[in-house]
């Protein structure tokens, strides 16, 4: 069985067909799920926002994992959607997710297709999104969005009773926020560990948002410098060789075995770089195809080691 690793799709179904037709998928004429004989499509989440094509892109992942043509595990935002659809237990018209200027914004296209969140097509969806696994572990590899952390896993088996999904949390409350310690770690495997740069430093993300907090490369021993140890800063030349100098403040855990191929999404790798492994048994499939770069996959063939021949990618 070959398992195609697909890396987040953010509402680019054009592009998604795409990469199945490429795949070898073809649409069945009886259900209308893409299929290929011996293969598995597996999503790493990340279906929705910033695409133009959310609600087909849903729709093709939907019809596949019914057709058991697919899995896709949850991505933070789908996550973050539940989040902003759910009201806060005893608190009618507060959101476990604020509906702010700025998550509006990054919910814009969502919302603009599903429609807000009283329209049966909006919750319909979002009742969906609480099914998908939070992992899903195959035979020698497993599947996160962002984070590989037995410990978090755990907490999280827990609090959504050995289901993994949304749907089976008891309080959804807590997974909601860091200040629980359920939150803190769904945070964890759904957008990665991240740390404070020092000296309330700062940097303007991919979409103009000033961040202080900056994400670490887990999979990787600690790294001497701080920009070699955090991921997707976007800086100038100047002070990149800043961030060179400086010693990272924070304490972390050594990246933990996992014992098999980890694939992980979420990262916005540079779109004009060859994919490549990110350390010996961790792939990332996610080369921002949700602002301009290309959709990738990777083909796992069960016992098989990891192989550059194996990546896929289609351009818009």
């Amino acid at each position: 069985m070959i398992y195609d690793v697909i890396g987040d799709v953010h509402g680019k179904a054009m592009l998604l067909k795409k990469l199945l037709l490429k795949l070898g998928y073809h649409k069945s004429h009886s259900s209308g799920a893409y299929t290929a004989r011996d293969r598995r499509a597996v999503f790493v989440g990340d279906l929705i926002d910033r695409g133009e094509e959310e609600l087909e892109t849903v729709t093709i992942v939907r019809k596949m994992v019914d057709d058991a043509n697919a899995v896709c595990v949850l991505g933070n935002h789908e996550f973050n959607a539940v989040c902003y659809a759910t009201e806060i237990p005893g608190n009618p018209g507060r959101y476990l997710r604020k509906h702010s200027a700025q998550n509006e914004r990054s919910h814009a296209m969502f919302l603009k297709e599903f429609g807000d969140i009283t329209s049966p097509l909006h919750r319909q969806w979002v009742d969906w999104f609480k099914t998908l696994p939070m992992w899903y572990r195959g035979f020698d590899f497993l599947t996160v969005h962002a984070c590989f952390d037995p410990v978090s896993m755990t907490i999280c088996r827990a609090a959504t009773d050995g289901t993994l999904c949304l749907e089976g949390a008891r309080k959804l409350r807590h997974l909601s926020s860091p200040r629980w310690e359920e939150g803190r770690a769904a945070q964890i495997l759904l957008k990665g560990p991240d740390a404070r740069l020092p000296f309330n430093l700062s940097f303007k993300d991919k979409s103009g948002n000033v961040r202080h907090k900056v994400r670490i490369r887990w999979w990787q021993a600690r790294a001497d410098n701080i920009y070699d140890d955090v991921i997707s800063i976007v800086c100038t030349d100047e002070e990149r060789e800043f961030f060179k100098k400086m010693t990272p403040p924070w304490h972390r855990r050594n990246a933990p075995d996992p014992g098999c191929i980890v694939f992980i999404g979420h990262y916005w790798m540079p779109p004009y770089e060859e994919p490549r492994p990110l350390s010996p048994n961790v792939i990332c499939t996610d080369y921002s195809a949700g602002i301009g770069g290309p959709l990738c996959a990777y083909s796992h063939e069960t016992g098989h080691e990891i192989e550059l021949s194996r990546f896929t990618r289609v351009f818009p």
